[in-house]
């Protein structure tokens, strides 16, 4: 095994979390842009950026950013990433109240820290071994 061969290995097993979120993430716009029928030219231009850049986010092993996911989001009309199993509030424009659209609140599988920001793990999920 060369010495190049070994460092990609290393970098990989030091990447493993960021990189099956990566992979998850792009799998997710995939199937998107599939069903939508959008091309991943289409989707560079309503991001603005190049097709290169949106080729490497969709392969997956790219390491993007928060504002990246906002572009990507922005571009297909739709929330792809959520945090702690919190949905953003739905904006029902089509209401007639003269106060504006109509809120839904925040919803949560974790009902009690929904206010809180505080994630617990779903069943079977993550450890932290960190003493408080």
């Amino acid at each position: 095994m060369s010495v190049e061969d070994r460092h990609d290995i290393d970098l990989r097993k030091k990447n493993r979390d960021w990189l099956a979120l990566s992979a998850k993430f792009a799998l997710a716009v995939r199937h998107i842009l599939r069903s939508e029928k959008i091309t991943q030219t289409e989707l560079a231009r309503r991001m603005g950026v190049s097709s290169v850049q949106v080729s490497k986010i969709l392969s997956g092993k790219e390491n993007i950013g928060l504002q990246t996911i906002a572009k990507i989001e922005r571009a297909l009309d739709r929330s792809i990433v959520t945090f702690c199993g919190i949905t953003e509030p739905q904006i029902n424009n089509s209401s007639k109240s003269s106060f504006g659209p109509v809120i839904q609140p925040y919803t949560s599988n974790v009902a009690s820290n929904m206010y809180t920001g505080v994630c617990e793990p779903e069943p079977g999920g993550y450890s932290d071994s960190r003493k408080e």
